[in-house]
């Protein structure tokens, strides 16, 4: 009997995602209240320049990364989490444009550029990339993990005992995040193989198709 476990992953999710979507709308605020009204940026929209265009660019993209920010990371997306670094990367490239182009306000360029660069660092963090990509790139690297325990990522298999309703005893395997309260981290069993949800890509013991025909 072999039990996938689906830990979940909504309050490790919620937290990078509040932070990215703060950052994305204080940059957004800044350049369409404080620069486009205030400072009068905003009639570079009218002019055709190279600045007037990474400022519309900017804007346009900056509406859009706040809504691709929630839909990658409750989906998952791997398409999603590139498209997220990439504005970050150009935002990162703009403000830091500006310090250099325009001659008033560079200290507040100068905290937008900190806060795409804060935005990026995080993004490259293991635990946020593990979001997006949790298991991938620890597919081969299995027969290489430590012996005492099999561990995939942030999932670590255990095992439990079960009473069951004949009064046996049967083992049960699953994969928690982190540590489990019940079980005891173990190796894989040789009759059972590693897959992995398609939706959520989290990783589950199912029997070998040689030891089922047994």
């Amino acid at each position: 009997m072999v039990k996938e476990t689906l830990s979940s992953s909504s309050k490790s999710i919620l937290g990078p995602m509040i932070l990215l979507l703060l950052l994305s709308f204080i940059n957004l605020l800044f350049h369409v209240f404080f620069f486009g009204f205030v400072n009068g940026q905003i009639e570079e929209l009218t002019s055709i320049s190279f600045f007037s265009i990474l400022f519309s660019l900017e804007l346009i993209l900056n509406f859009i990364i706040l809504g691709i920010i929630p839909y990658g990371f409750l989906n998952q997306k791997r398409g999603s989490y590139y498209t997220i670094v990439g504005f970050f990367t150009f935002s990162l490239i703009y403000n830091l444009s500006s310090v250099l182009y325009y001659q008033e306000n560079i200290l507040i360029y100068y905290l937008l550029f900190t806060a795409s660069l804060v935005a990026l660092m995080y993004l490259l963090m293991s635990h946020v990339i593990s979001i997006f990509i949790p298991l991938e790139t620890s597919k081969d690297e299995i027969e290489d993990l430590e012996p005492e325990f099999l561990q995939i990522g942030d999932y670590i298999l255990n095992k439990q005992q079960i009473k069951m309703r004949n009064d046996t005893m049967q083992t049960l395997y699953y994969f928690s995040k982190g540590s489990s309260e019940k079980g005891t981290p173990c190796t894989k069993p040789k009759q059972y193989e590693i897959s992995y949800n398609k939706r959520t890509n989290v990783p589950y013991l199912k029997k070998k198709k040689s030891t089922e025909k047994k």
